[in-house]
């Protein structure tokens, strides 16, 4: 077995040696291949011209402003979302982001609440209860929901609230962490009644789940596109999106 070798000079051979004898386990190659694919993809998005954001669970927001100030991908991005705030009830504090100036919160203490930064001003209505946080905003044509649900949620009660605190019509994004499966038969329901399609297809989550979703109306499928973006502060993926507006 080899390892930690960097380069030729590294690997020393005492004897006859069968070059025919290397193999690369497969789940290694698996996985590089899967980053290879993530890099790709995040490589693209950035790329792409049009509306950036991107949505991140921050498992304490206070903890981890630093380290969302140093990060390129989220600063580059026009509007930030972002779940598990575990900011107090009621807060409203200033945008900590020199470049995104315009903040809303949704906050109820530890392991709850969402958030929205954004470097232009946008409309907001918020609804926050001790299963979910919803805040729906409006960016220009734009109609973005974010959704928090915390783990112990019955998931059917959370997603009536929800269709009842906007009409899902065109032009509509719902993001956020779900705390379920996209497999979650109300979710997949909730997606066919509402005329969305759910986005994600990779694990967000590092235990290999897909908790943060994103549902597109019909009309954005082709000019939504989106990329996974590693944090090394949180347990989910960040997701980065370009929206061709």
């Amino acid at each position: 077995m080899l390892g930690r070798c960097e380069r030729d000079e590294d690997v020393f051979i005492t004897g006859p040696f069968d070059l025919g004898g290397i193999k690369c386990n497969e789940a290694a190659r698996r996985m590089v291949d899967m980053l290879d694919r993530r890099s790709e993809a995040e490589k693209n998005v950035a790329q792409e011209k049009g509306l950036k954001i991107v949505l991140l669970n921050t498992r304490s927001f206070g903890k981890h402003q630093e380290d969302i100030l140093k990060d390129h991908v989220i600063q580059n991005a026009d509007v930030i979302f972002v779940t598990e705030t575990w900011l107090a009830e009621g807060c409203c504090e200033k945008s900590p982001f020199p470049l995104h100036p315009f903040v809303a919160y949704a906050s109820y203490g530890k392991g709850k609440g969402c958030a929205t930064f954004s470097r232009t001003s946008f409309f907001v209505t918020s609804v926050v209860k001790k299963e979910f946080q919803l805040m729906r905003v409006r960016l220009n044509d734009l109609k973005f929901l974010l959704v928090y649900i915390t783990p112990e949620a019955p998931i059917l009660s959370c997603l009536s609230a929800l269709q009842k605190t906007q009409d899902l019509d065109d032009k509509t994004i719902v993001l956020g962490d779900f705390n379920n499966s996209v497999c979650n038969v109300h979710l997949k329901n909730f997606a066919i009644k509402n005329s969305m399609k759910q986005l994600v297809s990779l694990p967000t989550h590092d235990k290999g789940n897909i908790l943060d979703h994103l549902y597109v109306s019909l009309d954005l499928v082709n000019v939504v596109s989106h990329s996974h973006h590693y944090l090394y502060f949180s347990d989910h993926d960040c997701l980065a999106m370009s929206i061709q507006t």
